[in-house]
């Protein structure tokens, strides 16, 4: 969705919900979640707000939609454990370096999404990891939830099936005639100043292997 007139720049937003054959079934809760997000991101973007709050807005919305694979009802990986992973970047007009922010493996966050935005805003590390990404998030005031707040019954029931497939690898969901749910968010918008934002946020594939180190940051 877009606007454009000969007083004002382009300005616009794109919004996803992951890429892959939705079952009929499952296309109205996901066309409810993309639509969600983009009234009121869209909304933003015509009152003026700068495109990194937008995408941020957009993705949350995603985040606590549970039909998606980011947030409430992520992937569980090969213990059974919801681990997130979400990137926030922007670059202003005229200014070549972008700002990032960006979390991986986190645990018992809502919304990774947000903690990514306030790694972008302390301009320093770009990155934090697993035990290290969630002490970041306490320490900037994030609370931590129960893993039954991220966990759905859906997802449950995947990791049970899978347990008992020994063989079973990640790569192995995307290999054909297989079809799995890829539902990674994410949302790139241009703001009424220029500024371009992008936000991606996901709970990963399923039965991934789980990480070993807990502080790595860059």
């Amino acid at each position: 969705m877009a606007e454009e007139n000969k007083e004002e720049a382009f300005w616009g937003i794109i919004i996803h919900g992951g890429a892959w054959a939705i079952p009929d079934d499952l296309v109205q809760e996901h066309l409810n979640g993309i639509n969600k997000a983009l009234e009121n991101s869209f909304k933003l973007l015509e009152n003026g707000e700068n495109a990194l709050e937008v995408v941020q807005t957009a993705v949350t919305i995603l985040e606590n939609e549970p039909c998606f694979d980011a947030g409430k009802g992520s992937f569980l990986n090969s213990i059974g454990q919801v681990e997130l992973d979400a990137i926030i970047a922007t670059i202003e007009t005229n200014k070549i370096a972008p700002k990032i922010g960006s979390v991986a493996a986190l645990q018992r966050i809502k919304n990774p999404i947000q903690v990514a935005r306030s790694v972008l805003n302390q301009n320093s590390t770009i990155l934090y990891v697993g035990e290290g990404a969630q002490l970041f998030a306490i320490n900037n005031g994030f609370e931590l939830c129960q893993v039954e707040e991220l966990l759905v019954g859906r997802e449950l029931e995947r990791f049970n099936e899978l347990k008992s497939q020994l063989n079973f690898q990640s790569k192995d969901a995307f290999a054909p005639p297989i079809v799995p749910p890829r539902g990674t968010v994410g949302a790139v918008a241009i703001d009424k100043n220029g500024t371009i934002a992008v936000a991606v946020s996901t709970g990963g594939t399923p039965k991934k292997v789980i990480l070993f180190y807990y502080y790595f940051i860059i």
